[in-house]
């Protein structure tokens, strides 16, 4: 699992009736299982309170990406042959 700790927030949805949530970080460290910091250049969190969230980091640096996540990038390469 991966570790989250928190700074600013800024939350851009929230679903009362259905406890959706979705917000926004300006300063949240995101560490990989394997302890690694990937650093972005912003994070989201969306999701269902009784459900899963989904972390998303936007703006990830090359190499870096593709040395963490070689499995996104191969199912990206694929999608074009």
């Amino acid at each position: 699992m991966s570790k989250a700790s928190l700074n600013d927030v800024t939350i851009n949805e929230n679903e009362a009736d259905n406890g959706y949530v979705h917000a926004s970080f300006q300063n949240l460290d995101i560490t990989s299982e394997s302890g690694t910091k990937i650093e972005g250049q912003g994070v989201c969190i969306s999701g269902l309170v009784a459900e899963d969230y989904e972390i998303e980091v936007v703006g990830i640096p090359y190499p870096f990406y593709e040395e963490e996540f070689p499995h996104h990038v191969k199912a990206y390469d694929n999608q074009f042959k």
